[in-house]
């Protein structure tokens, strides 16, 4: 990742992207092998990552590419911590949004593995604001991952990527029945297991979500991470009582447990 764009988590602290974008795939725990499909992001410190919806819609060709998966294979995300560990973590749920292409997993709780306390995600900085044509921007993401085959069976490489471009078009009105929501025409290029992946302005602050790239050409598609807002969460798990059951996002930004953020003008 390109450490020159600085990040700041929920506590006012640096953090690196590695902590907070992540690869979505299939664990297999026959043979603890991890297989990427998609890319989200870390949207609160509870665990809750938003991606595209469509990464979670499988369709009979996707199933087929991951026959060499045993059947007790789950959806999760691979997870990078900042002691320069890692670990799996499953996904015990998906909201996506009605109509657009976007969507938040709830991801399995942790703890410390010593003092038993309930762990605290690191986050990235959202925001609803409408970023002007020209803007220059990032996207990070992990695309298809490199496979080995070896005598004690596949082996996968996963290599994150880091793009730079500027938006080229703002379509507020969507573009038909593909993205019947608002999105962004951005150069750049996005491949497969990309999608999912926060689009953020130099300051760090995600305003959008990866949804589809154009194969003929130089850019891609992303959809206004405020679309999030009316999805609906049927019960989120925390690191002490209660459950929320059944807010939408928009009432957990009430609650501080999600955070949209406006620009800071560093003059002061």
């Amino acid at each position: 990742f390109d450490h020159r764009v600085s990040f700041i988590n929920h506590a006012g602290d640096p953090s690196s992207p590695l902590e907070m974008v992540m690869p979505i795939g299939f664990f297999d725990p026959s043979n603890a092998l991890f297989h990427p499909f998609g890319t989200g992001v870390f949207v609160s410190h509870v665990g809750l990552v938003c991606t595209a919806r469509h990464v979670f819609q499988f369709e009979p060709r996707f199933l087929e590419s991951m026959s060499h998966l045993s059947p007790d294979s789950y959806p999760a995300i691979y997870q990078f911590y900042d002691d320069h560990s890692a670990g799996v973590r499953p996904i015990i749920a998906v909201h996506g949004h009605p109509r657009f292409d976007v969507a938040v997993a709830r991801v399995e709780p942790v703890h410390h593995r010593t003092t038993g306390e309930a762990f605290s995600n690191k986050e990235m900085a959202l925001t609803t604001d409408v970023m002007p044509i020209g803007t220059r921007v990032h996207q990070y993401s992990y695309p298809d991952p490199v496979i080995f085959d070896q005598p004690e069976g596949p082996q996968l490489l996963m290599i994150p990527l880091h793009t730079e471009g500027r938006i080229i078009d703002w379509l507020p009105k969507g573009m038909g029945s593909l993205f019947p929501s608002p999105c962004y025409v951005i150069e750049g290029y996005i491949g497969a297991g990309s999608s999912g992946g926060p689009v953020m302005d130099e300051t760090g602050r995600v305003f959008a979500i990866s949804s589809r790239g154009n194969a003929a050409a130089d850019y891609y598609y992303a959809i206004p991470v405020q679309a999030i807002a009316d999805i609906v969460i049927s019960s989120v798990i925390l690191s002490t009582p209660p459950v929320i059951a059944g807010p939408t996002i928009r009432e957990m930004v009430t609650r501080g447990l999600v955070s949209f953020v406006e620009r800071v003008d560093e003059s002061g």
